[in-house]
């Protein structure tokens, strides 16, 4: 989905003003009455529990957050350490969109992995835009992967790879041609979690 998503963020001023219309809605920011700020107190969360886009109630550890939503927070801070660990510039802040500065990121039901959305320009020179990201809100029923905590571990550790990895490459070049920026964020998905290997399936 990102690519798509990218690929009409280029063309946008090709567009009639009611195209745009319908678009600026479709590609507006889910949902989500409840919110989690990750270890890191880098990303934060949001989520709800009831409705169609409700993550997992299941809180085993009892923290007051569901345990999806803080396996997903600790997924993102590792693939944000390993960025800053090999030197990436981090993506240019939304301001206060979605309710202050932190990364905005969100769960859907969806018939993908996940998808990062280029939302605005950024404050430099080159094509940077700041972004948020949206993850399916449970990885149950796709393909099968090598993570040894299970299938729907290793497919949401991959999804915050890949996907985190994209607005990272919006804050260097939205506009980057789509097939490198796939094949740099599936790159990605080894560097962070190298033992997931859920690209193999691709």
């Amino acid at each position: 989905a990102t690519a798509a998503i990218v690929e009409v963020i280029k063309a946008w001023d090709e567009y009639s003003d009611e195209t745009r219309t319908t678009l600026s809605a479709l590609l507006a920011r889910p949902g989500g009455s409840l919110t989690f700020v990750s270890p890191s107190g880098y990303f934060r969360l949001h989520y709800d529990v009831t409705g169609p886009d409700a993550v997992s109630a299941e809180d085993l550890d009892f923290s007051g957050t569901p345990d999806f939503v803080e396996k997903a927070a600790s997924y993102l801070d590792t693939t944000l350490n390993k960025h800053i660990e090999l030197g990436y510039l981090m993506p240019p802040s939304d301001g206060t969109l979605g309710g202050d500065s932190l990364f905005d990121v969100y769960f859907e039901e969806m018939g993908y992995y996940g998808y990062a959305v280029p939302e605005g320009p950024g404050p430099a020179e080159w094509n940077d835009y700041y972004s948020y990201l949206v993850l399916h809100r449970d990885y149950i029923g796709f393909p099968s992967n090598d993570d040894p905590e299970g299938n729907v571990a290793g497919a949401a550790k991959a999804t915050c790879a890949h996907e985190y990895h994209h607005c990272v490459q919006f804050g260097y070049d939205a506009f980057a041609d789509v097939w490198i920026m796939e094949f740099d964020a599936t790159w990605f998905e080894d560097i962070a979690f190298d033992a997931v290997n859920d690209n193999y399936n691709y």
